[in-house]
């Protein structure tokens, strides 16, 4: 499947049964664009519509700390925004998971392997072997982490900890995304479609309260 459909079938395809692989075909930046904007209009509206829902169900009112800065600092706050937050996030949350960077979490069973008296290579072994089994788990993990530290862009984040699942859900979901797009393309791909999806988001307030 060719043109903007080949990213929007591989990621339904690879959320049913994530693998550590790259893709090996050929692929044009205009159309894994067209189908990350696609799959991102398509998945995001009906959250934030599920979460105004839940909210209004619940009588909750998550105000976003992002309402004061933009009155005071919205340049700032943009360039936090589309530059800083994509780097940043993407680092945190994506870089290693894929085996060739999980260094992150081989280190701690080594050391755990040592205290135990547990030889480290053995440990290295199992870890490289039992990848697949475990690639899903740290793939899906990575994104529930990256949608549960943004209940803390609201005020009052406390209280809403109970809620998180739903009050983030468009961030898990874009957190399946980037990493879908970090692993069959690469960091640099998730990074920048991360900072177009905020762009997008961020330049139209951005503009309004520089105006207004």
């Amino acid at each position: 499947m060719d043109g903007p459909f080949l990213f929007l079938n591989g990621f339904f395809k690879f959320i049913k049964h994530p693998i550590d692989r790259r893709v090996n075909h050929k692929h044009f930046f205009k159309d894994l664009l067209f189908g990350f904007l696609a799959l991102d209009i398509t998945i995001l509206l009906p959250t934030i519509l599920i979460v105004s829902f839940v909210s209004d169900a619940l009588n909750i009112d998550p105000s976003s700390k992002f309402d004061v800065l933009f009155d005071s600092e919205p340049i700032i706050l943009a360039v936090s925004a589309i530059i800083l937050a994509p780097l940043l996030e993407e680092l945190i949350f994506r870089f290693f998971i894929r085996l060739k960077y999980a260094f992150f979490y081989v280190y701690p069973i080594i050391l755990v392997g040592r205290m135990l008296k547990i030889h480290h290579i053995c440990l290295y072994k199992w870890m490289i072997t039992s990848w697949s089994t475990v690639f899903p788990v740290i793939f899906f993990g990575s994104s529930l982490l990256f949608g549960f530290v943004h209940i803390f862009n609201f005020e009052s984040a406390e209280e809403f900890l109970p809620y998180f699942p739903i009050l983030t859900l468009p961030q898990i979901f874009l957190g399946l995304i980037f990493g879908y797009t970090r692993i069959a393309y690469g960091l640099k791909y998730s990074i920048l479609f991360h900072a177009i999806h905020n762009g997008v988001l961020i330049l139209p307030l951005t503009i309004y309260y520089l105006v207004k």
